[in-house]
């Protein structure tokens, strides 16, 4: 805060947030990921200089920060309707405890039977989008897949055999493309009832901006395509938001509550799979896995052993989670490797603690399998 001569005096001039823009994961203890750089891209950059907007970025949280005289901006607000920002990755490693696209298999544009919701095809990596954004807003992955310079196709018909036709429209619904497709039987006795075609459609060298894809078969949902410019920046994320007039102040000037904004990353999920060696003297016991969870955390369940024999007089359990486990920052603790005690009729079995707390599978491995030997 700062005291200005004005015209008529001391004016007080402030500095208060207008947005904040927080990079949430679940990966991570605090909820927060450190692993960006937050940039305001170049159109963002010009409207922060001409709105005498500063940018903040600390603890993966940005501010955009307005300057204020009197609880009005200094600069009027009323025309600021769009802001983007570019994530710069800088931890190597977070993909490896990340559920991202990337980690998922190659998806093609299929047109099938029924809607297609909540698709969107890109000509770059996935963005985060949205429009007229409200206090509290977080931001989330749609289902979005990236290509390059072709756009790989299914089809898939009621009928075995014959052809079907394959459009894509400019926004102005100007047919750009437009390829025939032969159709084939499935292969499974599942889809042998039903015709396929795969393709691939070059888009190149076509103007950048929103397309649709569509085909000649009835009860087909159109698929939206759009083609971005490639960035400057290699850009791991890009956040595009779009705001009402009068968003940021009230229609006599003056300044409303921030607007907060995060965007999630969920972490990587797997089966978690241990493998227990046991020696000739435990050969003969039963064996099971536990979790005591820490407050606030929840319990992984885990199925009931399956014995592998080994052939030289010991054995291997194979124990499963019953579900995937999301990974965590901090390994989990208190899972505990048991030895089964035999009961009598009418009695619970009783156990006694061979391991009290295993290792967590670790991050980025092929498979989330971890070998003990008791």
């Amino acid at each position: 805060m700062t005291n200005q001569m004005g015209a008529d005096g001391w004016v007080m001039t402030d500095y208060v947030d207008i947005l904040t823009l927080k990079l949430t994961h679940d990966f991570y203890t605090s909820g927060t990921t450190p692993d960006f750089e937050i940039v305001p891209l170049g159109t963002t950059r010009t409207l922060m200089a001409q709105h005498r907007l500063l940018f903040k970025v600390a603890a993966g949280e940005a501010r955009l920060i307005a300057q204020v005289e009197g609880g009005r901006p200094v600069i009027d607000l009323s025309e600021l309707e769009s802001l983007a920002f570019g994530l710069v990755l800088r931890n190597p490693r977070f993909l490896a405890f990340t559920d991202a696209p990337e980690n998922r298999p190659a998806h093609t544009a299929t047109l099938a039977a029924g809607p297609q919701t909540g698709q969107l095809f890109f000509a770059q990596t996935p963005v985060y989008v949205r429009t007229n954004p409200v206090g509290g807003t977080q931001l989330t992955e749609r289902a979005a897949y990236d290509f390059f310079d072709a756009v790989p196709l299914t089809l898939m018909t009621a009928a075995t055999h014959g052809s079907a036709a394959i459009t894509l429209k400019d926004a102005d619904g100007r047919t750009v493309r437009q390829q025939i497709l032969h159709l084939a039987p499935g292969v499974t006795p599942e889809t042998s009832t039903n015709g396929f075609a795969n393709a691939s459609m070059d888009v190149a060298t076509l103007p950048r901006g929103l397309y649709t894809l569509s085909s000649d078969q009835a009860d087909q949902a159109d698929i939206t395509i759009l083609l971005r410019e490639g960035l400057a920046r290699p850009y791991f994320r890009t956040i595009w938001l779009r705001f009402p007039k009068e968003k940021f102040a009230l229609p006599d000037g003056a300044l409303k509550a921030a607007t907060q904004i995060s965007a999630a990353f969920a972490a990587a999920r797997k089966t978690w799979t241990y493998h227990i060696s046991v020696g000739s003297r435990r050969a003969d016991k039963s064996l099971s896995v536990k979790h005591a969870p820490a407050d606030g955390e929840a319990e992984i369940l885990f199925d009931a052993p399956v014995e592998v024999p080994t052939g030289n007089g010991g054995k291997r359990w194979t124990v499963l989670s019953t579900a995937p486990v999301s990974f965590q920052e901090q390994p989990r603790k208190k899972i505990s490797l048991l030895e089964v005690e035999q009961a009598g009729e009418g009695e619970d079995p009783a156990t006694k603690e061979i391991i009290g707390s295993l290792p967590s599978p670790a991050p980025g491995e092929a498979s989330a399998d971890v070998y003990v030997h008791v």
